[in-house]
């Protein structure tokens, strides 16, 4: 009889499908280029009184540009209050969603064509959290790091049931596929799938008692929350069994990041 989880991979993975269909189709439009460079010398070539007349309006022209610099100047310097804050939001928001405290000044905020990505500047489980507005809050869409030296992307789904944090399945073939060729080590054992997931859960308690261990699937508790952990395992070349790090979902107690709403202020973890 299937685990009812089988049914919420399924689920995941197609919401978690759709997400990135959607994000794939985002488009900007062109922008129209001003040249005024162009206009200016496309004047020059009228009459001497309308030459000095050019150079006039090229001057006030300049003038008006130098002003605008200096505007964007202050914007720009005004507006570094506001990123630090919306540092500080999405370092507490990833912390809650990876079970660890960051310090916003270990991360740095990156504008992108789909959204806002948070970087982490310091060596860590996760390179980089992208997140698009929805609402007027952050919602995190996928989640970069490395594994065995490939760069892997989770993709995350939001839900007040089935919130969790998988790779898509093409990742999870490429990430496999590495694996099963490169020499056994014991970073390639359960534990050390788990420890190469993004999410910390070296103070998870397994429960043996609902899940048995060495299971592709791994129940968990991990303070008031319960995890289930996927590390599929494949055959390596000598034929030993190396678990990959596929990902995780929350079975209870996932925190409110996850289901679409900002994580209040306290220690990270639900």
């Amino acid at each position: 009889m299937p685990e009812p989880w089988d049914s919420w991979d399924s689920v995941i993975r197609q919401a978690l499908t759709s997400e990135v269909a959607a994000l794939q189709s985002t488009g900007f439009g062109a922008g129209t280029d001003w040249d005024f460079t162009s206009a200016v010398l496309r004047r020059t070539q009228r009459a001497p009184q309308g030459r000095r007349l050019t150079w006039r309006w090229a001057a006030s022209l300049g003038a008006v540009v130098l002003v605008g610099l200096g505007l964007m100047h202050i914007g720009a310097s005004r507006s570094d209050a506001g990123t630090s804050a919306l540092a500080a939001t999405l370092a507490q928001d990833v912390g809650s969603m990876l079970n660890e405290t960051i310090p916003p000044t270990s991360v740095r905020v990156s504008e992108t064509g789909t959204g806002t990505t948070l970087v982490n500047a310091v060596p860590g489980r996760w390179r980089t959290v992208l997140f698009r507005q929805q609402g007027g809050v952050w919602e995190p869409v996928s989640i970069s790091t490395v594994v065995a030296g490939m760069s892997v992307t989770y993709q995350v789904g939001l839900g007040s049931t089935n919130s969790g944090v998988l790779l898509p399945s093409s990742a999870q073939v490429a990430l496999e596929h590495r694996l099963a060729q490169l020499p056994y080590s014991p970073a390639d054992s359960q534990q050390g799938a788990l420890s190469r997931l993004p999410i910390n859960l070296g103070a998870a308690v397994p429960l043996y008692a609902t899940t048995p261990p060495n299971q592709a699937k791994l129940l968990v508790q991990l303070g008031r929350a319960r995890i289930l952990a996927l590390t599929y395992p494949v055959k390596t070349a000598t034929g030993q069994e190396a678990y990959v790090p596929v990902g995780w979902y929350w079975w209870t107690g996932a925190p409110p990041i996850m289901q679409g709403a900002p994580s209040p202020a306290g220690s990270p973890g639900a």
